[in-house]
């Protein structure tokens, strides 16, 4: 996982801030957030994809899952140590961090226990109450949010793992109602009339990332799967893009170290990358009587 994560992201980050830096001219700053946004890799696309095919419950697939968390993480990571400035405000959000890995999901479970069967959804009151004081004190740090919600996902990894209805109620409510508002402001701060006057640049950094992404996890992969087409069904699950992409987008434009022009280049690169990688994944993912031997070999 940390190895597939690893080099889906560092291959494809040096090649893009080459191309934005020295072939565009953008400055040093834009380059490195163009680097990280276009690095990413969407686990929101690559769940669905392995949930509906299947291979989420295949050891091989919760590894791929992995290397979403990995190459995720080292995106908010290059975030904050291009643009973050350490103060106290930074200390006092790692010790709640620590806080939060150690105490949170004895807490969680604590509550489960006590009133999980006399409070209505006291689970997802709870994480969601959680959430929002860890991201408030994110904010208030000058970190990213969703860093914190990244560490509250990896305490309560072992929780969830055995709470599957709340895992459903907590995926209905996030990714039907939150989400929507999230991309609908990636949206409106976007220029329609960029998507035509840069198509070219838009193209050549589609390419460039997918070269980058592809390179970096092909031969990587063939240490884990030794099936030509286990190997490319894989490494094109991990060239897709969606969301952290588009959080470090925001990033960089909220931040004024993107302009609305640059923002909206790579919004339109990350909704490529979303759709064809994705698309053409689908097309050459193992039959679904492959899953199941897939699943009882990779559990054996």
């Amino acid at each position: 996982s940390a190895a597939m994560g690893a080099a889906s992201f560092f291959v494809s980050f040096v090649l893009i801030f080459i191309f934005s830096f020295y072939v565009l001219k953008w400055s040093y700053q834009a380059s490195i957030i163009t680097a990280s946004s276009l690095s990413s890799t969407s686990i929101a696309i690559i769940y669905s994809i392995m949930t509906e095919k299947g291979l989420n419950k295949t050891s091989l697939g919760k590894g791929i899952l992995g290397a979403c968390f990995v190459n995720g993480f080292l995106t908010l990571s290059s975030l904050s140590l291009f643009f973050q400035k350490t103060d106290y405000k930074t200390l006092v959000f790692l010790f709640f961090s620590l806080f939060t890995l150690f105490i949170f999901p004895y807490l969680t479970s604590h509550l489960t226990n006590v009133y999980g069967n006399r409070t209505a959804a006291i689970r997802s009151k709870w994480v969601s109450f959680f959430l929002f004081s860890y991201g408030a004190l994110a904010l208030w740090a000058k970190t990213e949010p969703v860093l914190a919600a990244y560490i509250a996902g990896v305490a309560l990894g072992e929780f969830a793992g055995n709470n599957s209805q709340w895992i459903r109620r907590m995926r209905t409510l996030t990714v039907g109602f939150f989400t929507s508002f999230y991309f609908l402001r990636v949206g409106i701060m976007c220029s329609i009339d960029v998507f035509y006057s840069s198509l070219g640049i838009i193209i050549l950094f589609f390419i460039v990332r997918f070269i980058g992404k592809y390179a970096g996890l092909y031969p990587v992969s063939g240490l884990f799967m030794k099936v030509k087409k286990e190997r490319f069904f894989y490494s094109m699950l991990l060239t897709t893009g969606l969301t952290f992409d588009t959080i470090a987008a925001v990033f960089g434009y909220s931040h004024s170290i993107i302009d609305k022009t640059q923002y909206s280049v790579l919004i339109a690169v990350i909704i490529l990358a979303a759709i064809i990688p994705g698309f053409i994944a689908n097309k050459y993912a193992p039959a679904r009587a492959a899953h199941e031997q897939l699943k009882e070999e990779y559990q054996e």
